[in-house]
């Protein structure tokens, strides 16, 4: 080495960690009233309210659908009709609360994951779950729930 030089100085630097799909996601609240809901909620980035001809809903970029309904039983009895659906395969809870739940299911021998949340809010009770259109992983589901838990 030439004189004064250390080490340390002649060694490359190390490349910059690669970004992992761990890394936070961008989020923003939004007003859920245009969907008749008296509440806001912290939700990815680019997701909205949107009101649809026959239903309301919370939707984004790529799978990030949230479906709408007036609750029409408790979180304890969604639970119930969850793990003893014959159609769906309940097979175990990833993450519980006292208003809702992340489950894996196996439909038609795949693998896929739903959740279901029970939102108490102004006088009324809400159901927000998954759109059941195309089998969702557990990393789709996820921020989906994340979002429902952080209405209020």
């Amino acid at each position: 080495m030439a004189a004064g030089i250390t080490y340390a100085q002649t060694a490359k630097k190390a490349a910059p960690a690669a970004k992992t799909a761990t890394a936070k996601t961008e989020t923003e609240v939004i007003d859920l009233t245009s969907v008749e809901i008296p509440s806001k909620m912290t939700v990815p980035k680019g997701v909205k309210a949107v009101v649809g001809k026959y239903d309301n809903s919370i939707q984004g970029p790529g799978n990030f659908e949230i479906s709408i309904e007036t609750a029409e039983m408790t979180i304890a009895e969604q639970r119930t009709k969850t793990e003893k659906d014959d159609m769906t395969k309940f097979v175990k809870y990833l993450a519980q609360d006292a208003n809702g739940f992340m489950y894996t299911a196996k439909i038609m021998g795949r693998d896929v994951c739903h959740f279901e949340y029970i939102l108490n809010v102004g006088g009324k009770s809400f159901r927000l779950y998954d759109k059941r259109v195309s089998p969702l992983t557990e990393e789709q589901v996820k921020p989906m729930y994340e979002a429902a838990k952080s209405a209020k």
